[in-house]
């Protein structure tokens, strides 16, 4: 791959064939390549880039060159201004961007093997299976790259050399239902959309806010999701979301909160009841890492629904 060049004018593309996946004017991911990705290339890992030629090379192939997404005006005005790299079609991946994509969508979407994740894999042999074990052995800080494993190991199938289906192997691998594996690969495929987020902030919060700001989070407003997750409890995050964000991720068109009803529940119990009961929610705020016992109850019986309930309430 060529380093980062000053072109003293504009790319001039070869005539693009209708078969090269990208053509000049597409964006794409750059998501690189952990043993072949020039150090001067790495801080462009996960940044969203335009095509401005494409080319072929004796050695490397197919060449697509391409521009940072937000140099787009100055290139238009004067080529000899913009940095200009190349990548291989392997080192690149199709731009979606967050805003048009549903939930299922996004769970379905094209992996990115961003290079955290290449390098998790390549450490265990490039062995998914045996890199989701190890991932799961420390969940906690690692909810975020399972997550992209486990959309790996669900995308090429791998899950059937453990002779079950996907159910199954999730079930008997991690002990718990498939919602919940589904939860981390949404974090994954939506996170590794944006350019240049913080891992490190976003494995602090824990699975269930990064999994709540996942659904409106873009490129423009992540810095400001993770600040509200970081500032405030659960329950709390997920008020702020739903009376500011759109599920693309923009301020309502009132730009205000509205008011929420609430409901009160009143259970009655034996004391031996009570008592189950009780070391039940104590274990949920430690497997949900949240501690507002309204906001345990809460994903308890969504997590329950979810897994056994068909209809939605009316």
């Amino acid at each position: 791959m060529a380093a980062l060049k000053k072109k003293s004018k504009k790319a001039e593309p070869n005539e693009v064939s209708v078969n090269y996946k990208y053509t000049v004017g597409s964006e794409v991911v750059f998501a690189g390549n952990a043993d072949t990705t020039p150090e001067e290339l790495q801080t462009l890992v996960g940044t969203v880039n335009h095509v401005v030629g494409v080319r072929h090379d004796v050695t490397d192939g197919l060449m697509y060159q391409l521009i940072r997404i937000e140099d787009k005006a100055a290139y238009t005005v004067d080529p000899s201004t913009v940095d200009v790299f190349e990548a291989v079609e392997q080192e690149l991946t199709e731009y979606v961007p967050q805003r048009s994509v549903s939930v299922q969508n996004l769970l379905d979407a094209e992996v990115i093997l961003l290079p955290a994740l290449q390098q998790i894999v390549a450490e265990h042999d490039n062995n998914y299976l045996e890199t989701s074990r190890a991932l799961f052995s420390r969940i906690n800080e690692n909810f975020f790259l399972l997550g992209g494993v486990l959309a790996q190991i669900k995308a090429q199938h791998l899950y059937l050399e453990t002779g079950k289906d996907w159910k199954g192997y999730i079930e008997d691998t991690f002990g718990y239902k498939v919602r919940k594996a589904e939860y981390y690969i949404y974090i994954y495929q939506a996170f590794s959309r944006v350019p240049n987020f913080d891992l490190q902030r976003l494995s602090a919060i824990g699975w269930s806010k990064a999994a709540a700001i996942a659904r409106y989070v873009n490129q423009d407003n992540a810095e400001e999701l993770l600040a509200t997750a970081e500032s405030m409890p659960f329950t709390e995050v997920k008020k702020t979301l739903e009376t500011t964000y759109t599920d693309e991720g923009a301020v309502n068109e009132q730009n205000q909160s509205s008011k929420i009803a609430k409901t009160t529940f009143t259970f009655r119990l034996f004391e031996d009841q009570a008592n189950s009961v009780q070391f039940v929610l104590e274990e949920a705020k430690r497997h949900f890492q949240v501690d507002d016992l309204n906001d345990v109850f809460e994903q308890i019986v969504l997590a329950w629904g979810n897994d056994y309930v068909t209809t939605s309430a009316s």
